[in-house]
């Protein structure tokens, strides 16, 4: 097969093998997307609303009017137009040309900085990295925002950089990644002030164009700061933004943190290649910014696929520095070799996990059963399901809770939600203040009060479970209201421990 041909593959197969990655159903019970959706049609519906979801706990029951920035208000709007447009699947189909176009623009920075073989061996071995965040999120709008800043800026066209502020002026708007991209400008701006560039001038003023514009978001100075609040403590862990360090020590296996290690080794040996060949200086920006991804993957694994767009360009360059003592000949055969066997793992892989486009099958069931049996509020809801009951229930209805952490108060996470799970004398007081008529739990939260809060319901003869399938739970109150509800549907509290 010619060296063209083997090009194509190559390029066809990681298309088709990273868009298998992403082709993942779309998860609504445990995640965000709900909210996200939610933030659009209360938007575009109710503007009589935009101010209070824009800065306050608008969905909560148990804090409504506790001050937040909604940091992630416009993809809330692009995410509920492609969804009312073209349905889930439509959605689904969007976030992975997001993702194909970042990886994109990425993947033709690593081929301008090495050849276009290497730059698609190493993006096919470092896949599983890049998609390791695999739903519909507003981040994916972020990996876009990066990777053409990031090619602007190795492009060094003056005509094109200050395409840079305006995609600062969105990228604020729809994630709080938007330092990534201030940052590595900056990392840029300093290599050209070292290498003293013509373009030096010209990139100092757009960073500091760039620096302005992230106040222009709808809570300004607050809302351009805003990703400084992630180093507080927000009273409640969530798992994306523990490290992997830690996550090792309360006994979390997963094959993609052993591969993070290797990545980790690899990229310290690709500095030693640049170093060793004298290339370094020539690299900085690259440098720089592949070791902050590894840096804050390894504080928060939820930046695992920043680090594996950031370490191709690295990978890349260092791999097109190597001087094989082989023919041409046998560096084809060999990359051929590890190109087949990379693909065949992931291909393996995969074979064993979900692959569908759109929603996740029978994931509203739950919430139609509710509908279909006028199961009022209102509700008491765990942690993860926050976004699914905002979906289906509001504004009828708030959830409790919802799952943002840092939109609710620090201690109320360890005064109020996780003592009245933990002790049944506080939720009692907490019961009679709320008056809760059903219970909606996702049970797959492996938290110590969530299952202790889920083995006293159960046991607890004031509520009476209806439904049940193999992510949520929910119970009724035993009231006049509920009774014929009951009679129909409960499930016996011994097939509930059985199970």
């Amino acid at each position: 097969m010619s060296l063209k041909k083997l090009t194509v593959l190559g390029i066809v197969l990681s298309t088709c093998l990273y868009v298998a990655w992403l082709a993942f159903p779309i998860t609504i019970i445990s995640a965000d997307i709900g909210r996200h959706l939610a933030d659009g049609k209360i938007f575009f519906g109710n503007p009589e609303w935009r101010s209070a979801l824009l800065s306050t706990n608008f969905y909560s029951l148990a804090v409504p009017d506790f001050a937040i920035i909604n940091h992630h208000w416009a993809a809330g709007l692009l995410f509920w137009i492609i969804k009312s447009i073209a349905g889930w699947k439509g959605l689904h189909i969007f976030q992975i040309v997001l993702g194909l176009a970042s990886l994109g623009f990425i993947v033709d920075i690593a081929r301008k900085k090495s050849t276009t073989r290497i730059a698609l061996l190493v993006t096919l071995c470092v896949l599983p990295l890049v998609a390791y965040r695999h739903e519909v999120r507003p981040e994916y709008l972020g990996y876009l925002s990066l990777g053409v800043i990031y090619w602007l800026l190795e492009n060094k066209q003056s005509k094109h950089l200050w395409w840079i502020p305006l995609i600062i002026i969105g990228w604020v708007n729809v994630h709080a990644s938007f330092p990534l991209g201030v940052g590595l400008l900056f990392l840029f701006t300093f290599d050209a002030f070292l290498r003293k560039s013509a373009q030096r001038m010209l990139l100092l003023k757009v960073s500091v164009v760039s620096v302005v514009c992230t106040v222009i978001n709808p809570a300004f100075i607050s809302g351009a700061l805003y990703p400084l609040s992630i180093l507080s403590d927000p009273g409640y862990a969530v798992f994306e933004n523990q490290s992997i360090k830690f996550l090792g020590t309360i006994g979390v296996s997963n094959w993609t943190f052993t591969f993070v290690k290797i990545s980790t080794v690899l990229a310290l040996l690709s500095a030693g290649i640049l170093a060793y060949t004298k290339q370094l200086k020539n690299n900085r920006p690259q440098l720089m910014i592949a070791a902050l991804s590894i840096m804050m993957a390894w504080l928060s694994v939820r930046h695992i696929s920043v680090m594996g767009f950031m370490l191709i360009p690295v990978f890349a360059i260092a791999l097109s520095q190597v001087k094989w003592p082989i023919s041409r000949k046998w560096i084809t055969i060999l990359a051929t070799t590890v190109f087949i066997v990379v693909a065949g793992l992931q291909v393996n892989h995969l074979k064993s996990r979900w692959i569908v486009l759109g929603l996740e099958p029978k994931a509203n069931d739950a919430a139609e059963f509710m509908k279909d049996h006028e199961i009022g509020g209102p509700f008491f809801n765990n942690f993860d399901i926050g976004g699914y009951m905002i979906y289906h229930f509001f504004p009828e209805h708030k959830p409790f809770i919802y799952n943002r952490p840092e939109s609710h108060p620090s201690d109320f996470w360890r005064t109020t939600y996780i003592p009245m799970m933990q002790d049944r004398k506080i939720w009692k007081q907490q019961l009679d203040e709320h008056q809760f008529n059903a219970i909606v739990l996702y049970y797959g939260d492996r938290t110590s009060w969530a299952q202790d809060f889920l083995k006293s319901t159960i046991q607890d003869f004031e509520w009476a479970a209806v439904f049940v399938d193999k992510s949520v739970i929910v119970f009724v109150r035993r009231n006049s209201d509920n009774e014929k509800l009951i009679q129909q549907f409960e499930i016996p509290t011994h097939k509930l421990i059985k199970s």
